[in-house]
């Protein structure tokens, strides 16, 4: 990932993401600070009751009070709101991402499978945007602490060494997870991929289940899976699990060793006369906010590491041609005219190339019928107009002579090509149009013929329905579409004599801005149209 798609991922994230960040900085400071305030209170009040001081419990009483409030009910609901916010949040994020994904030529994403797609939306997407909300919270969340907590010191007197004793002893865990964090975070990449892997073999898996049941090849393939675990537990998994099982150990060793250690120093020390069984208590009871700022700092130094490979991960949303959204609106309002520069392209693992030399100016205002023998390159040369392949030699450019990136070009064009897929769901769902465009779609697939309700069930491929009707959906979607340019290959085929009527009617009422792939000769009323033929 270059600095200017590392720059974007992390400016989309902080916009997207940002409420999160904020109650995320709320809910520490008040973990890390709360806690102390309760500590500083009890350890003061434990002095004036051993000094019969009641006046001084008095006072010291509704402070304590509203912290434990603060801590009992006020953080969980923080807690709660966070999590709710988080769920909505990362939904919006996983959408956009998802968004980014299919805005990207079709040529670097038709290749990637749907198990590996899936693992980045729900794990690594997830994982980056945890790590952008501590990165940007937790610096400020450890300014807000240690100001605090040098106030406190300041104010009860504190012995120095006491308290020097307590933040040393209590950087154990952060000191832990220093040494052993470079080894776990290398293991855990690989864990990740043997995941990803595992994964992308139990989708293929699933969707071959009637072909592997019908030839008695389940065995194989799962023998193949417990295989590919075998390599990975002998390799990284057993070295990752015997460094998680040590760090777990070293955990508890440093937690309550700390605790017996300091206890320890402060029953010295107040024997000595050097502090009072108020400070030692509250020294005690300030503990767990010390480990716990601690383990905020050693999460903060693992996640400083990771916060590369996690970006690395998400390349897959991210195109190096990718501009911002406001450049792409610019680009589109203000020139739409489309000049192909020499337009060539040729399809990865061979070597003729099926576009050679397009030149020529496509404009919004005017009809392009578009001719030529099979294998001539028409439904290629659309879908390089409407940015699903990059041409791999020249360029589409604007009148001023700027090149239009696969972003900008698909958001130019509503497409309809002969491979229109057709999604599991409803009739309504695989037009995706606008809540306020559905009576209009239901109307024209009425008008077409089409017999089948918007709320109609429709299998995966359009299997349960006639070509027809596929073919039906299929325009419905793309005419309903607002775009400069309408997009249409063979659009004719599979199409009875009512669906073709409404079609030309469709058309028609358009007027302009049509781009036209077709074999056979049709009567297409009185439009007027310009003709390229290709060779």
């Amino acid at each position: 990932m270059n600095k200017s798609e590392q720059k974007r991922l992390r400016k989309d994230c902080l916009r997207l993401m940002y409420p999160c960040m904020i109650l995320h900085f709320i809910k520490e400071a008040m973990k890390l600070v709360v806690p102390t305030i309760c500590a500083w209170m009890i350890g003061d009040m434990a002095d004036a009751l051993l000094a019969m001081d009641l006046e001084r419990i008095g006072e010291r009483i509704p402070l304590f009070l509203l912290a434990v409030c603060l801590q009992v009910i006020v953080l969980q609901l923080v807690t709660l709101k966070e999590n709710l916010l988080l769920t909505q949040k990362g939904l919006e994020y996983d959408e956009y991402l998802l968004g980014l994904f299919l805005e990207r030529p079709l040529e670097a994403t038709e290749s990637v499978e749907g198990s590996m797609l899936v693992y980045r939306l729900d794990v690594d997407a997830v994982n980056y945007y945890f790590n952008q909300i501590q990165k940007w919270t937790r610096p400020a969340t450890f300014l807000v602490y240690v100001l605090f907590l040098i106030g406190m010191i300041v104010r009860v007197d504190f012995s120095i060494v006491y308290m020097l004793s307590a933040l040393i002893l209590g950087a154990a865990p952060a000191i832990r997870s220093r040494l052993i964090s470079p080894r776990i975070v290398g293991a855990e990449r690989e864990k990740k991929e043997y995941e990803e892997a595992r994964r992308a073999e139990e989708y293929q898996m699933f969707s071959a289940r009637d072909f592997l049941t019908g030839y008695n090849l389940e065995d194989f393939y799962v023998g193949r899976m417990r295989q590919s675990f075998t390599r990975f537990l002998q390799g990284t998994g057993r070295d990752l699990y015997t460094k998680e099982a040590v760090d777990q150990v070293m955990n508890y060793v440093c937690g309550y060793g700390v605790q017996v250690l300091l206890i320890v120093l402060g029953a010295l020390l107040v024997q000595n006369g050097v502090m009072t069984i108020g400070n030692l208590t509250a020294g005690v009871l300030l503990l767990p906010s010390i480990n716990t700022f601690y383990t905020f700092l050693a999460e903060q130094l693992k996640e400083w590491k990771a916060e590369k490979e996690l970006e690395s991960r998400m390349t897959l949303f991210y195109s190096s041609d990718a501009e911002s959204e406001k450049e792409d609106e610019e680009a589109r309002d203000e020139e739409r005219v489309m000049v192909l520069d020499h337009v060539g392209y040729c399809y990865p693992g061979q070597e003729t190339p099926v576009l050679r030399e397009i030149s020529g100016r496509i404009s919004p205002n005017q009809n392009l019928w578009i001719r030529g023998a099979n294998g001539s390159g028409k439904s290629t040369l659309l879908s390089v107009v409407a940015g699903l392949y990059r041409p791999t030699r020249g360029a589409i450019r604007t009148r001023t002579g700027d090149i239009f990136t696969p972003r900008t070009l698909q958001r130019l064009v509503s497409l309809q090509d002969q491979a229109g897929r057709i999604f599991s769901g409803t009739v309504e769902e695989n037009l995706f149009v606008a809540q306020e465009q559905k009576e209009a779609a239901a109307r024209l697939l009425k008008e077409m013929g089409f017999e089948k309700e918007l709320t109609s069930i429709v299998t995966a491929g359009g299997e349960n329905l006639s070509p027809g009707e596929r073919k039906k959906m299929i325009l419905v979607r793309a005419l309903m579409r607002p775009a400069a340019y309408l997009i249409l290959d063979e659009p004719f085929n599979h199409l009875d004599e009512q669906g073709k009527t409404i079609l030309i009617r469709q058309l028609q009422k358009r007027g302009r801005g049509i781009l036209l792939v077709l074999h056979k000769e049709e009567a297409l009323g009185d439009l007027e149209w310009e003709s390229w033929r290709l060779s």
